[in-house]
């Protein structure tokens, strides 16, 4: 159950804000920004088809957990996303306690980007901005493509919240978080942060609750070394196990950061033609 009373956003839109927004090309980045605010803010960009018409697909990238940079990577997917395919409108959102490059701010904790806040208020929180955006633009469908941290927040909004979404994406996901978490602290030497214990949910154990109405497409490089691509097997045998319609597909040669890899942009756009 999303947590409303606590943390409620009120979507501020004009009507002709939107009519102008659907109006702008998939290109223009200039003014597709939109801020769901409230007592608490999630800041993210949107950009459209040339071709759109009613009940559109809506696309939501949600960006990894970023730990030496402000993340806009996401926008620059969801911009490929929507000027690749029809009748689309993808956002490239900002997750909660995150600055980008251009220092909007989305409120919250960011953690310290140890797997640390895959919480269920982050995911809570995004699935309602998910929900209320949806609501507002009239989607026909909703897919949730999540990379690396963000991999594994998608997955907790399937197993959350199982009608939200009809397809998701997932890429390079550390969907088993205890396990990442001591291979991450192997990996960076750096015992004092992955050491503290945090209250993230991990996608392995809510992989039951996942609607079998909802297209899974689970992505990883094989060459990954830091979200170890057992982890999207593992995963994907799980979602198996439950008779969700789940594919899994490794790229070879890639490692971590593969979500504009055309492999990728090509699941996205094949699971917003999916019909359930």
């Amino acid at each position: 159950m999303l947590v409303l009373r606590f943390y409620c956003l009120l979507v501020l839109f004009q009507s002709f804000q939107l009519q102008q927004l659907h109006a702008q090309k998939a290109s223009d980045t200039t003014a597709n920004q939109w801020v769901i605010e409230g007592k608490d803010s999630l800041f993210f960009k949107p950009y459209f088809s040339k071709v759109l018409k009613d009940h559109p697909t809506l696309v939501v990238i949600i960006h990894g957990d970023a730990p030496f940079n402000k993340p806009s990577y996401q926008y620059r997917t969801a911009s490929l996303v929507a000027s690749q395919n029809e009748n689309v409108m993808a956002i490239g959102i900002l997750r909660p306690g995150y600055t980008d490059p251009e220092n909007h701010h989305s409120s919250g904790e960011r953690g310290l980007t140890s797997a640390d806040n895959y919480t269920p208020l982050v995911v809570d929180r995004i699935a309602y901005a998910i929900s209320r955006v949806a609501d507002l633009h009239n989607a026909g469908k909703i897919i949730i493509v999540g990379h690396s941290g963000g991999a594994a927040i998608t997955a907790n909004i399937l197993s959350r919240h199982p009608t939200l979404a009809q397809g998701a994406v997932l890429v390079a996901c550390p969907c088993n978080v205890p396990e990442f978490r001591v291979h991450m602290k192997e990996l960076t030497k750096a015992p004092n942060v992955w050491d503290i214990p945090v209250k993230s949910l991990s996608p392995h154990e809510g992989a039951g609750s996942v609607s079998k109405k909802t297209k899974v497409v689970v992505i990883s490089g094989d060459q990954d070394e830091v979200a170890l691509p057992r982890y999207s097997q593992e995963y994907y045998t799980l979602l198996q196990k439950q008779k969700v319609p789940v594919e899994l597909i490794n790229i070879a040669g890639e490692g971590h950061e593969i979500l504009l890899n055309e492999k990728v942009l090509e699941a996205i756009g094949r699971m917003t033609n999916y019909q359930q």
